[in-house]
């Protein structure tokens, strides 16, 4: 878990968001006037949330091929003039220098999708939604937590495929090392 999930003030829903898998679309666009302050670390969210009805809460995640969403944020945190990817670096140097070295400590854009929905080795969420599926998934969601059915897209990054930056075994060797976790766990495959 690496940040506080999005509370419902009246308990209904726990939103679990991942960097870069639709979580400005749902946490502003939609649910943002219905959710509680996060003022409580991380470490101890699952003490907190026990106070706050968490079995009864509808927890939900949002989770994106690996190979995907390091492109996205690669791009995005480019785009955004963020020191830790270089404005002139290409995917593939920056998988094989930063990422290598570093990979998930980078930017929270890069962290592991896998601890917002499993906690001890055991699933905690009730709903995993798909970056891929994203309106079907929204759909459901959307009726579970009395929501709009309208899901916006906010902060779309802008690149080829993501195929296109994979023609280097090493590059995708190193992605799906680090991501192996939530290939596991979410059964993605390489397409």
């Amino acid at each position: 878990m690496y940040q506080s999930p999005h509370l419902d003030a009246t308990d209904k829903f726990a939103f679990f968001a991942n960097a870069k898998v639709a979580q400005k679309s749902i946490s502003w666009g939609v649910i943002a006037p219905r959710c509680i302050m996060k003022t409580h670390g991380t470490r101890n969210y699952k003490r907190y949330l026990k106070t706050r009805n968490f079995d009864k809460m509808f927890k939900f995640t949002i989770v994106r091929n690996p190979w995907d969403r390091a492109v996205s944020a690669f791009h995005y945190l480019r785009n955004t003039g963020a020191e830790c990817v270089g404005s002139d670096e290409n995917f593939s140097e920056f998988v094989k220098t930063r990422f290598r070295k570093d990979s998930i400590k980078i930017d929270r854009h890069f962290h592991h999708q896998y601890p917002n929905a499993e906690f001890n080795g055991k699933v905690f969420v009730d709903f995993i939604g798909r970056f891929e599926r994203i309106n079907e998934d929204w759909s459901i969601i959307a009726k579970k937590i009395d929501a709009s059915p309208d899901l916006p897209h906010e902060n779309k990054s802008v690149h080829k495929p993501y195929q296109h930056y994979y023609d280097d075994k090493e590059v995708f060797e190193i992605v799906s090392e680090v991501y192996r976790r939530d290939i596991e766990l979410f059964e993605y495959s390489y397409e």
